[in-house]
């Protein structure tokens, strides 16, 4: 261990000096050094607790300390030093026993004056660590402080200096001991004089617990706490009945001998003779400084200060006028006054006098500073006074004497705990009962005052050089304890000093006016006077007070302020002057306020401009520039001061602020004010650098803008005085308003400001504000007019915003309440504060203000008569006549709804009515101007957020309002964008009604479902759907007034919405409500628009909507809507989809309607009227919603039969005016007619009846005959494409393809100019050709397609169907056959030949053997079969085929042969039944075989079918070879046949003969060679009847066999062998092989 190491090596030391001369000390070394090597062996480790040890066992064994001791008694040795050093380690290791504490001090008694320096300063270590470690009382302690008592006067410094701090430490030490055993519950009352009757020692117990303390400790002896008590208490010469704690007894005993030595008596208990006065009153200030709990709860302590100190302190001032005592005397004064001005009232005032005395001393100096005895330059000094005044005064005399009571009263005045005492038990004039001292005390307050006043005064004649700030902090008087003489003094820190007195005296006052608590040093000097000092602080006392000092104060700080040539000095007297001015406005004192306000005005302006007598104010309006100095920057910045945190005491005082503002206002804002430095204040002229000139605009703006954030804080004053501001700003702007200049403004502008920053409780000054600036808008200058809308608008945003947030702002003051007091005073950087002491008074007008501002919200029925004066003051502003303020008005609305449209609640009529009333005046003709479109832009963006966000806050009544209001923003001409926008909200409101009435149907239902309230409820629901109902018609007749818009944008919009709207929530409305949109709004709607669009001149974009007519740009317009008409026919295409998506959505519950077959009568003839419409567009749109209205009726089956007949019947009408039409109707219009029928016909053919499908297909007839104009064709092979489909999809079994084929029938009739009365059904008239028989191309297309549609169905259709239509469908198609000589080009004669063929194939076995075909009827059939045939084929006139080439020849003859075919091989084989029809067949077949060369194909075809006619039927038919009718016809055709060759066998030997050389013709050879080729190759069946001619043959020559197969050839023989003349080679072969087959028949080969 280092300790008992070291302490080793001492004792080694000691061992070593002691080792020649003093063998005892030797000795009692080393068994010392054994004793600690055994302690060290027992208790081994470094821990803490194994030194402690170590430290206890060394203070119970003699044998370390001892060597030490006996070394200290040899006087002049080496040894002395080494035992001092180790008994100071001893003590402080704790390793002493209290029982040696005697020994050693004696020991270290003695050394005092034989030792040397060193020594001493070693005991003095050693003195001061014993007392530190061990707590001694008694004659141990005294000791110890008479040997330090005794080192203090050494001559010595060092041993001086040291001794006299460790006295200090020790008594210091001693008095906290004593202070520890004066516990707080008790109220001490010690007697060192007492009675027998004096109470018992209240310290008893305590005492006990003390010495039980003290022997716990181990490193303490038991009886370590009451060593020499006893013995004390022996010597002490004052009998004693109480019992002191030891240390109470210590330091009173202790105090009592300083008292004595400080006097000159001896002491009484540290047997001390003298010591140095002055370190006897600064122990005593020590003391009273530090511990003056002691004197002031003990008794005996107090007794002994009243009894012994105040007179030792007055007769020390009285004899001694030296420097040091006079300073600490005067030091021991203040101290006195600050802790025992309420104990000891009476010495206080004494001392105060004194002082008082001493200050009063300055007309001495005044006296020598008018003769010049002080040089200015040189400094003040102390000067002597006569020894009778200084022993009469007390004091040095002369100025240093004022220097030095000028600081005393500093230190008092700067202490608020010691002014309020002093005020209230000396000042006071009400605390005494007798005129004598009530003057007294008057007269000391009264002196006080004055004195520094007038020593103030004396300052005038100073240089102002000396009028500079001098920091007290550094040095003071008072301070200089260790100088001997009085320093030298300069003007500066005497008038520091002056003013600091001043200042201290104002700024006690106004912590008393702002009644502050007691402090915390207070509290804790005087605890039982808490309540007292509450109770008796009043506002009486400072009222007097300021009232007798403001003038004296007013002098001295307006002298200070104008003498003053330093910021700093003049910044603490413009602190001074805030600080007087808030107590005088607190306490009610007028004049002096308005004194000290128009003293700071009067240094915050300039006094005058540069070299010239004019006023700043008016330099301002002439070309001279104005100063602005630092003074007056500072004097600004402290009259802001003023105006910021007092401006709820100024009141009438704001005359004055104000108008010094206004004119500050001016000359800030003033482009020639220069603001002027210490540098340049003496040299104005001076050129700035562009540096130094942006630094003083900055300078100038943060000085504006202070000025502009005064008025920003003006919510902490209070109702009074904000009154007071406002009423003096209103009368300020009326009197500069008439100027008519922008900075003249300023009062009207900061009555903006101050009404904008106190929103929360506006009901105060509202009529004012907003009276005043009502008559600035309707001023006749714009400017004016401008500012004062916005301002007005401002202030009442604001005060919506405020209403929203009052709530949280009250919330959050009241929780930062406690910690606001921490915060700096001042809002504002730029503005210095007036004192750290306004910090309390600021936060308590804070919490006023937040009180205040809880009170309004307290009070509902206000704030909502404010939200209508509020509106009501908006609804004036937006009916000006002035542009900018309607504008201003709105947009400060759209604003207030944005902020707080949620806190609105009795206004919306008026917010409602302003909005209506600025849609109607843009809805006039002249309200187009540009300059109202802002206008209706902010009020529409009002409306934009009711629509959001505010419906639920409107009544019924406020709704209708609201729709209203929406129609007109929608008729309003301004912004087409904005009217659009407009309508469109009507979908918004549409839902929220629907969703609102839905909910509260449901509340309703819910709250009221008990038996009893039924009927209640009833009524309720009854109520609410009649209310809904009469907002959706509110809603439907707007929106139909803007379906006729004449803007095509709007209407349309409105159109579209009001559709829209009642397709969405058409579930919501009821049947009346129902009857009500369809008979008052829907159909009415659609009849005008319609009646507009037929009235629309069709005159290019002349008629277009006037916004764009007006408008400096023209718009690009597609040629679908570049006229009137074009966008009417829009307009009315939507509305009419609209009506009918409505009924189509709604049609089950709408056909519930009483009259709602009426409504769909008119409904269906607006659609046929519609659907003919000259537009293709409303056409398109008509067609379409008539197709989704019957497939709508189609799904329904309530009232279908009814519904159903009468829309067939439309349609069959809407057919015939087709045909009226057709020349004005367009193609589109057909072509989509048609392919609506075709989406009907596919979904509706299934649910058709017979008459409907009869009905459908006859109105197809007007589409399917349709030309469209213009080169319509391909459209209208489109459109009849489309009805061959329908046509088509009907199946050919069913009973109604008849009249398709009728229909059919009629198509190609008319399209060839063919008139036709059909046989079907003749009820059914057709359509009759215009022309007759002119065939119009542009059918053949079509026709073509009819004719295979046609013979598709006949084919596949029934027999009755069949037989019922084949004559009609012959006559057609032999109609159509024969546009071969009209149209040859067309492929359409061929198509019928080949249909012809088709039907007769497939329909006149049928026809043959129909029973139900009467014989005339059948009659009919053939001849108009047959005519048909016969006029194809050899039709008389052929001139309409033109010249065409031999593939075209040999095409259209072998069509002919077909029908050749077909006459011969079919028809005639059905013919049997008709025999007349045979007869006209077989003469068809002769007339074509005489047709000749020019048709060789068809002429032989002829003779082919007549000779197979004739000839043998092939082997697989009936036994007899041939059908009967084939018998038959042979029998018929044979003589006819033979007959024909004869007849041409004839002509031709007649033509050869007459030929001559010539050739026979051609014609007639060809027609020789067919029937001789046909001749050769026939073969009659031997039944064939050969005619008459042949009979009469036959029974001429009955031997010749004409009874076989080739008896043809016999027959014609005779001819035959007259041909062998003819020269023709061909012939003559063909008339060889004839002649060997005529032998082999006679069997001659």
């Amino acid at each position: 261990m280092e300790f008992l190491t070291s302490l080793q090596a001492d004792l080694r030391s000691l061992s070593a000096e002691a080792r020649k001369k003093h063998p005892v000390i030797k000795e009692a070394a080393e068994r010392g050094i054994l004793r600690l090597r055994a302690i060290e062996e027992l208790n081994s480790g470094e821990s803490t607790k194994s030194i402690s040890k170590c430290a206890i066992a060394i203070s119970h064994s003699e044998d370390v300390l001892k060597p030490f001791l006996m070394a200290c008694d040899q006087k002049g040795t080496k040894m002395i030093p080494i035992a001092v050093s180790t008994i100071h380690k001893l003590i402080v290791h704790n390793a002493v026993d209290p029982i040696s504490v005697e020994k050693i001090t004696n020991k270290l008694g003695i050394l005092v004056e034989s030792s040397d320096e060193t020594t001493q300063l070693k005991i003095l270590q050693a003195l001061l660590a014993l007392v530190t470690t061990i707590k001694m009382h008694g004659d141990e302690l005294r000791n110890i402080l008479r040997i330090c008592f005794q080192l203090h006067n050494h001559k010595q410094a060092s041993v001086h200096n040291t001794a006299a701090a460790a006295l200090r430490q020790l008594v210091t030490m001693l008095f906290d001991r004593a202070l520890a055993e004066l516990t707080p519950a008790h109220s001490p009352s010690f007697a060192l004089r007492g009675s027998k009757s004096s109470p018992a020692n209240p310290y008893s117990s305590h005492h006990d617990s003390l010495h039980s303390h003290d022997q716990s400790d181990p490193s303490h002896s038991p009886n370590n706490s009451d060593v020499g008590v006893e013995k004390i208490r022996a010597k002490n010469p004052i009998e004693t009945t109480g019992n002191f704690p030891p240390s109470i007894l210590d330091a009173y005993m202790l105090i009592q001998d300083i008292y004595n030595l400080t006097e000159g008596d001896p002491s009484v208990w540290l047997e001390l003779d003298r010591i140095s006065k002055s370190f006897g009153l600064e122990l005593i200030e020590s003391l009273f400084n530090s511990h003056s709990a002691l004197f002031l709860r003990i008794p005996e302590f107090s007794s002994l200060v009243r009894e012994r100190l105040c007179p030792l302190v007055i007769k020390l001032f009285k004899i001694h006028s030296d420097f040091p005592t006079v300073i600490r005397i005067l030091r021991i004064m203040t101290v006195f006054i600050r802790y025992f001005h309420q104990k000891m009232m009476t010495e206080c005032e004494v001392f105060l006098t004194r002082i008082i005395k001493m200050l009063d001393g300055h007309s001495l100096h005044t006296s020598l500073l008018s003769s010049g005895g002080i040089p200015s330059s040189s400094g003040i000094t102390g000067l002597g006074l006569s020894n009778t005044s200084a022993q009469n005064s007390g004091g040095m005399g002369g100025y240093m004497d004022i220097i030095l009571s000028l600081e005393c009263l500093r230190i008092i005045f700067d202490n608020s705990t010691i002014l309020r005492s002093l005020f209230i038990n000396i000042f006071n004039v009400q605390k005494n009962s007798n005129s004598t001292d009530t003057n007294l005390h008057h007269n000391i307050y009264h002196s006080l005052i004055n004195s520094i006043g007038q020593y103030i005064k004396t300052m005038f004649t100073w240089d102002a050089v000396h009028f500079s700030k001098y920091s007290l902090l550094k040095f003071r008087c008072l301070d200089l304890l260790s100088a001997s003489e009085a320093p030298t003094i300069h003007e500066p820190y005497v008038i520091s000093l002056s003013l600091e007195c001043l200042c201290g005296l104002v700024y006690g006052m106004d912590q008393w006016v702002e009644n502050e608590g007691m402090s915390q040093e207070e509290i804790k000097i005087y605890p039982e006077t808490v309540d007292l000092v509450e109770s008796e602080r009043n506002r009486t006392i400072c009222t007097q007070m300021a009232s007798q000092a403001w003038p004296t104060l007013l002098a001295s700080f307006s002298l200070l302020l104008e003498k003053s040539n330093d910021e700093t000095l003049t910044q603490d007297i413009l602190k001074a002057y805030q600080s007087f001015t808030h107590v005088c406005g607190a306490l009610g004192l007028h004049t002096p306020r308005d004194a000290f306000l128009t003293s700071l005005c009067k240094t915050t302006l300039p006094k005058k401009a540069l070299n010239t007598s004019t006023t700043s104010l008016e330099a301002i309006d002439t070309d001279l520039p104005t100063y602005l100095t630092p003074k007056n920057v500072q004097s600004m910045k402290a009259l802001f001061n003023i105006a910021h945190c007092m401006g709820g005491v100024l009141l009438d005082g704001w005359g004055l602020v104000l108008d010094t503002f206004q004119q500050l206002d001016r000359i800030l804002h003033s482009s020639k004010t220069i603001l002027l430095t210490s540098s340049t204040l003496n040299a104005p002229n001076l050129q700035l650098s562009p540096d130094a000139v942006q630094g003083q605009n900055n300078e100038l703006s943060i000085l504006a803008a202070s000025l502009d954030l005064l008025f920003r804080n003006t919510d902490v004053i209070d109702d009074q005085g904000l009154l007071q501001v406002l009423n003096t700003l209103q009368g300020i702007s009326n009197n500069a308003i008439q100027q008519l200049k922008p900075r003249f403004l300023f009062a009207a502008t900061k009555m903006a400001e101050v009404a904008s920053f106190n929103t929360h409780r506006i009901q105060l000054f509202w009529d004012t504000v907003s009276h005043h600036f009502i008559e600035l808008v309707n001023h006749k200058d714009s400017s004016i007019r401008s500012f004062a809308v916005d301002a007005l608008t401002n202030i009442i945003q604001t005060a919506f915003l405020q209403k929203k947030n009052e709530s949280s702002e009250l919330i959050e003051s009241n929780s930062n309440a406690s910690g606001s007091s921490e915060q700096s005073d001042g809002t504002n950087n730029n503005i210095e504060g007036i004192s750290r002491r306004s910090t309390s008074s600021d936060v308590k007008r804070t919490l006023d203000v937040n009180l205040k501002r809880s009170m309004v919200i307290k009070q509902p029925n206000r704030g909502l008569e404010m939200q209508l004066e509020f509106m009501q003051t908006l609804e004036l502003l937006s009916r000006s006549n002035y542009i900018e303020c309607r504008e201003k008005a709105l947009q400060s609305l759209y604003h207030i709804l944005q902020a707080t449209g949620q806190n609105l609640t009795t206004c919306w009529k008026i917010i409602l009515n302003i909005l209506n009333f600025t849609a109607s005046n843009a809805s006039s003709e002249n309200a187009i101007a540009k300059d109202d479109k802002p206008i209706i832009g902010y009020a529409f963006k009002s409306v934009q957020i009711i629509s959001t966000d505010f419906l639920s806050c409107l009544s019924e009544e406020l709704l209708e309002l609201y729709i209203t209001m929406l129609s007109s923003f929608g008729s309003q001409l301004v912004d087409l964008n904005i009217a659009l926008t407009a309508i469109n909200s009507f979908w918004n409101l549409s839902d929220y009604i629907a969703k609102i009435y839905s909910s509260k149907l449901n509340e309703i239902v819910s709250h009221e479902s008990s038996i009893d309230a039924e009927n209640l409820k009833n009524i309720n629901i009854d109520k609410k759907k009649d209310e809904k109902g009469n907002l959706w018609i509110k809603i439907f007749e707007e929106m139909q007034t803007l379906s006729t818009d004449k803007r095509t944008e709007i209407r349309n919009c409105a159109a579209q919405t009001l559709f829209k709207t009642a397709g969405n929530h058409g579930s919501e409305l009821d049947q009346s409500t129902w009857e009500t949109l369809l008979w008052r709004i829907v159909f009415p709607l659609l009849v005008s628009v319609r009646s507009y669009t037929v009235a629309a001149a069709d005159v290019g974009s002349s008629h277009l909507s006037q916004e764009e007519s007006s408008s400096n740009f023209k718009l690009m317009l597609h040629h679908s809507r570049n006229t009137a008409s074009k966008q009417w026919n829009e307009t009315l295409a939507i509305t009419l989809s609209g009506t009918v998506r409505i009924i189509k959505t709604f049609f089950p519950s709408l056909i519930l309607l009483p009259n709602f077959s009426d409504a769909w009568v008119q409904l269906m003839e607006e659609m046929m009227q519609l659907i003919l419409f000259n537009s293709t567009e409303v056409s398109t749109t008509a067609i379409q919603s008539f197709q989704d209205l019957l497939l709508t009726l189609s799904s329904n089956n309530n009232f279908k039969d009814q519904l159903w007949e009468m829309t067939w019947s439309s349609l069959d009408s809407m057919g015939d005016a087709i045909i009226q039409k057709w020349d004005i109707i367009s193609g589109q219009t057909i072509l989509n007619l048609s392919k609506s029928y075709l989406i009907i016909n596919q979904r509706l053919q299934s649910n058709f009846s017979f008459d409907d499908q009869k009905i459908f297909i006859r109105i197809l007839r007007p589409l399917s005959l349709f030309l469209a104009k213009n080169g319509g064709e391909n459209l209208a092979t489109d459109t009849q494409e489309n009805i061959l489909s329908i046509l088509e999809s009907i199946q050919p079994t069913d009973p109604i393809f008849l009249f398709v084929i009728l229909e059919l029938n009629g198509y190609l009739s008319y399209a060839i100019g063919f008139p036709y009365e059909n046989t079907i059904d003749p009820q059914i008239k057709t359509l009759q050709p215009k022309q007759f028989q002119v065939v119009e191309k542009s059918y053949f297309p079509f026709m073509d397609r009819l004719i295979q549609v046609l013979c598709k169905g006949f084919q596949n259709t029934t027999k009755d169907i069949r037989n019922k239509s084949f004559h009609d469908v012959v006559k057609t198609i032999g109609s159509v056959s024969m546009t071969k000589y009209s149209a040859y080009e067309s492929p359409l004669w061929r198509s019928a030949v080949n249909a012809l063929n088709l039907v007769v194939k497939t329909g006149l076995e049928d026809i043959s053997n129909s029973q139900e075909i009467d014989e005339i009827h059948r009659n009919i059939i053939w001849t108009e079969l047959i005519d048909s045939v016969q006029f194809f084929l050899v039709h008389d006139d052929r001139s309409g085929i033109p010249h065409i080439g031999p593939d075209l020849v040999k095409r259209d003859e072998d069509i002919d042969i077909g029908l050749v075919d077909l006459l011969a091989v079919h028809m005639l084989s059905y013919s049997s039944v008709v025999p007349l029809a045979q007869e006209r067949m077989i003469d068809v077949l002769i007339e074509g075989a005489q047709t000749g060369a020019t048709r060789e194909s068809f002429t032989e075809a002829c003779y082919k079918n007549l000779f197979y006619l004739c000839s043998i039927p092939s082997s697989n038919q009936d036994e007899n070879g041939q059908p009967k009718r084939t018998k038959e016809t042979a029998k018929m055709v044979f003589p006819r046949l033979m007959a024909r060759c004869k007849e041409v066998l004839h002509r031709v030997i007649l033509e050869d003969k007459k030929s001559g050389a010539l050739p026979i013709a051609r014609s007639r050879l060809v027609e020789v060679n067919i029937i001789m080729k046909h001749l050769l190759e026939l073969e009659v069946d031997a039944q064939v009847s050969v005619g008459e001619e042949d009979e009469s043959t036959e029974e001429k020559n009955p031997h010749i066999a004409l009874k076989g197969r080739k008896r043809h050839l016999l027959l014609l023989f005779p001819l035959l062998c007259d041909c062998i003349t003819i020269r023709e080679t061909e012939m003559k072969e063909s008339l060889k092989k004839i002649f060997h087959a005529a032998a082999k028949e006679l069997g001659l080969e």
